[in-house]
């Protein structure tokens, strides 16, 4: 049974959560503020991590942060916000996706699962372009032979680009690697994810570019 930890200081919304989620199969436990969110996320694994922006003692993005340093476990952000600079945020910061409240808790549901899979085995492949080298197995990233972690949804996306080097993807063809729907935020939310990618890719060899960007048409992975 998959755990989800729930970091929301409003305490019925908390408790509403943990109920939905535990009638569908998944195992729960609540914080309600940033110190207690920090505690659970250092003494205990989880398969995934709801998470508001706005809780008391520290806000998401710092728990975000402090998950970051040691965990890769998938993120969904939870929030009244709707500012695209707070998503953009978000998702830079290695969140996997961002739900607007209101929001109905079946299409909640659907997007666990949804990320649930992409962090579950889905191929053996070894991808390797230039000194990128992409274990699908292992689900992890190395540069020169140095790892390095990355989100489900910045995985899929570059396995997406490494599985054929040189060809143009379009934003369309990037949601789908981690999504069955497509809508435009999903497209916008591609480049805040390549940003980000950029950077991780890039965080040993200084100048290095592996994601090139085709003008209007999207994005692909170098050739070497």
């Amino acid at each position: 049974m998959d755990r989800i930890l729930i970091i929301e200081d409003e305490k019925q919304m908390a408790q509403m959560l943990s109920d939905y989620l535990k009638a569908n199969d998944f195992d729960t436990d609540i914080a309600y503020d940033g110190f207690s969110a920090v505690r659970h996320i250092s003494e205990e694994d989880y398969n995934l991590i709801l998470m508001d922006v706005m809780i008391p003692d520290m806000d998401g993005f710092d728990v975000l942060k402090i998950l970051r340093r040691n965990k890769n476990t998938p993120v969904i952000f939870l929030t009244a916000r709707t500012e695209e600079a707070d998503k953009i945020a978000a998702l830079e910061q290695g969140a996997d996706d961002y739900i607007v409240k209101p929001f109905s808790f079946r299409e909640l549901v659907a997007r666990i699962r949804a990320v649930l899979r992409r962090m579950g085995p889905r191929t053996n492949k070894m991808l390797i372009c230039g000194d990128v080298r992409l274990d699908g197995q292992r689900k992890k990233c190395y540069v020169a032979g140095v790892p390095h972690d990355l989100t489900a949804v910045q995985f899929a996306i570059v396995e997406k680009l490494m599985s054929q080097p040189g060809r143009v993807f379009s934003r369309q063809e990037l949601v789908s690697a981690f999504s069955n729907s497509f809508c435009e935020e999903y497209s916008r939310n591609v480049d805040a994810h390549i940003k980000n990618i950029r950077k991780i890719l890039s965080k040993n060899n200084d100048g290095a570019s592996y994601i090139e960007t085709v003008r209007s048409m999207g994005y692909r992975f170098r050739e070497f």
